[in-house]
Parts: structure tokens; sequence; C-alpha cells
């Protein structure tokens, strides 16, 4: 079938701005819009979903691909393009730019720009670089392909640096190490590790919860532990369970049933790069930590309710968007060596390859 031609009628005049909107409806409505002209519609014949299997190019197009003939067009465009959306979305014209080729800055009205039919220049960038000689990187995921064993590559910083979100079984920080019952994890506060909370055979509304953990600690401030709502959700008063190091000191969280309450350990500072032991035991509104030998007591206030409700992954070191998933309680991940976790119930340490769902910026500690 013949594709569908909408014209405008406002002529492009040659080094002036022009505003284009461009799209297709689920009705089959082609429109396009040049300025402030009235909208131009073509009803298609057809009205069913189209699809879309490369990506977005503009300015021209990937030459390994091979455009239809009703196209008209085999050259790509010349001029400047300032801003571009897509349903919406306005795009970052850095971050967004996934590949370019023969791409240069604007610079100001009428600045010569470098021929396009010399002879010198410059050859089509490979995915991740992009300036006249590829000097340029635009994203170090594709530039350098950092992250190992089906990691996912996240960049920031304009696209000059990145994080590696392992899969279950490996951690480091290019996912280079699979996990074994040896490995310690090292903790640089802005990482973190997702336990499933299967490893600890807990329901979603617990009367009681425990769990130990094993570690050393570098810096004086750093949530270690996180168990509460679902995973991704921002904090909206749920009940939840956080231990963390606070002015050297292990101290416990419980918030249940809109009651809150802390007890911190004062009796063992812990940042002095040696192994500690955390306990936690709750039952109902009562809980229990104990720091190595040393124990300390607490309770929220009693509502009539015998339960927790945290139906989320349990996290290790820290969590994602620390501020929006624990309310601002906490800003700081946790620095230093996490060595095991452990079900106290069933008396084991839980095997991480086997339940971390994902880690992130954790590396092998070395100790």
């Amino acid at each position: 079938t013949k594709p569908l031609i909408v014209r405008s009628v406002v002529p492009v005049e040659v080094g002036q701005w022009h505003t284009v909107s461009a799209g297709r409806s689920k009705a089959g409505i082609g429109y396009l819009q040049v300025d402030d002209e009235s909208v131009n519609n073509e009803m298609s014949n057809r009205n069913t979903p189209i699809a879309l299997k490369t990506k977005v190019y503009a300015g021209g197009y990937d030459k390994r691909l091979l455009l239809s003939q009703e196209i008209g067009v085999r050259r790509g465009f010349e001029g400047c393009i300032a801003e571009l959306e897509t349903s919406g979305n306005k795009l970052n014209m850095i971050d967004d730019i996934r590949d370019s080729a023969n791409v240069y800055h604007c610079g100001h009205a009428g600045a010569p720009q470098p021929d396009p039919s010399d002879d010198e220049s410059p050859v089509t960038c490979r995915p991740g670089r992009g300036g006249y000689d590829c000097e340029i990187i635009t994203d170090i995921c594709l530039d350098q392909r950092p992250c190992e064993n089906g990691a996912l590559c996240q960049t920031h910083q304009g696209g000059q640096n990145y994080t590696c979100t392992c899969l279950a079984g490996y951690l480091g920080l290019r996912c280079e190490v699979q996990y074994n019952t040896l490995v310690a994890s090292r903790f640089s506060g802005n990482g973190f590790i997702e336990i499933n909370p299967k490893a600890f055979k807990n329901n979603e509304n617990q009367v009681t919860t425990e769990l130990a953990i094993m570690f050393s600690a570098s810096e004086p401030n750093g949530l270690l532990i996180w168990y509460g709502q679902r995973n991704d959700e921002e904090f909206l008063g749920n009940d939840y369970i956080a231990l963390a190091v606070q002015n050297g000191f292990v101290e416990l969280t419980i918030r249940m049933d809109g009651q809150e309450s802390n007890v911190r350990n004062s009796d063992v500072y812990v940042v002095d790069d040696e192994r500690h032991v955390a306990l936690i035991r709750r039952e109902r509104n009562q809980f229990h930590l104990q720091v190595d030998s040393m124990t300390v007591h607490g309770e929220t206030r009693p509502t009539g309710k015998q339960t927790m409700e945290i139906p989320g992954s349990i996290y290790v070191g820290g969590v994602p968007d620390i501020e929006r998933t624990t309310g601002n309680r906490y800003n700081e991940s946790f620095n230093g060596c996490v060595f095991s976790v452990e079900n106290i119930e069933e008396s084991k340490s839980i095997e991480l390859r086997d339940f971390a769902i994902r880690t992130v910026n954790v590396d092998v500690c070395d100790e």
C-alpha cells in the first residue's frame, strides 16, 4: 500500500526557525502543522496499529536501513535542530542520544559548517561516540559496555559515568563476580543489595520478625537494613524495620500501625573496621536489638494490632532513592562490608546467589 502523505502549505524559509508537529492518531488520521498554520489532516484507509521497528533518527538515517521508494528523498537534512519532543516528552539532546554521525554544533547564525562532501569529513561513529572525529563519548554504556553477565547498564552525568544493576547471583561494580559462600560485599555509600523476602519464609503480615547481620563499618552514618513497603514505592507512613549506623552506634527503628519507636545500642561503637553482629528480634510491638553481646529493648505504643505489614524486599546497605523510600528518615547509605545476613529462625546464612534480586554498586570486600 502507498503511504499517506500530508503536505504543509507554509513554505520553509532558509535561515529561519520553524516549529513542526506531526503524528498519527488512533483513528488512522495523519496530521502536520508548521508554525501557526491550521492543522492539516489526511485520513488513511485503515486504522490498524503500525509497527515501528527502528530507533528514532533525526536529521538523516542510518545508511544500513533501506528506505521506502515512496519517501522520495535520498539525503539527510541540512540545518539546525534545537528541540525534539515525542508524545509530549521533551528529549534531552545530549543524554538521549544513542548514536550520531556528521553532526556539528550550530554555533551562531551564518557561521560556516564543514562541507559534508569534503574528503576529510568525519566517519560514521560507533554507538556511544559522537563529534567530528568520534572523540566525544555520548554514552559510556554503549561505548565501553562495562557491565558483565547480562547486567543492566545505566548512564548518568551526561553519559560519562555508569551504574551496573547486576542480575541475581552476581556482584562487583561491573557485575564481574559470581556469588559464593565466601564472598563478602563492600558498600561505598551508593549501593544496595535487594534480597527476596522468601529467604526468610515470612508472610507479608508478621507477628514476629527475626534476622541478623554481620558487618564492619568504615563511616559513622549509613542505612544498613530497610524492610518495609513494596519495591520502588514511596514511603507513605507504612510499617517498616530499619537498622542503621548513627553517629557510630547501631540504631533500630520500628514503625507499626502508625506508631514509631527506636532504640540505640550505645554500648558498642562499631566504626572500627572490625566485625560486629547485630540481631533483631521483634514480637508484636516489642523488639530487641543485640550488638555483639549487648542487648537493648524497645516497643511501639500498643494499638491493638498484633502484626506488621511489610510486603517489600529486604534491602541491605541502602535503598534506591533513599530519601523518597525512607520518607527523609535517612539520606546516607552504608559504608563498609557485610559478611552475612542470617535467618535466625533457621540458624543459617542467606545464600545471596539464590536470593539476591539485584545488586547495585556493590564490590567484593577484601577482608
